[in-house]
């Protein structure tokens, strides 16, 4: 089947939301900055997470994990 242009991107977008879903349901509720991620996910690669995100311990070992703390003293981090 081949899908046009704007069919791809219903199609990829869905994919998106459905591997934000089960994310969510697996490790709970995702930060603005992990749904930023999954939704910025290079398309080649969206099957490997579907995949990796089912064996899975935490949302580190998918690279979704959050980003240390920038602490901020007198201006300079």
């Amino acid at each position: 089947m081949l899908l046009t242009g704007w069919e791809y991107v219903q199609y990829v977008t869905g994919q998106r939301k459905l591997i934000a879903r089960q994310l969510s349901k697996k490790f709970g509720p995702l930060s603005i900055e992990q749904q930023m991620k999954v939704t910025f996910w290079p398309v080649e690669k969206l099957e490997e997470l579907a995949f990796a995100l089912l064996d899975a311990k935490s949302l580190d070992e998918l690279g979704l994990g959050e980003p240390a703390p920038v602490h901020v003293v007198n201006g300079t981090e």
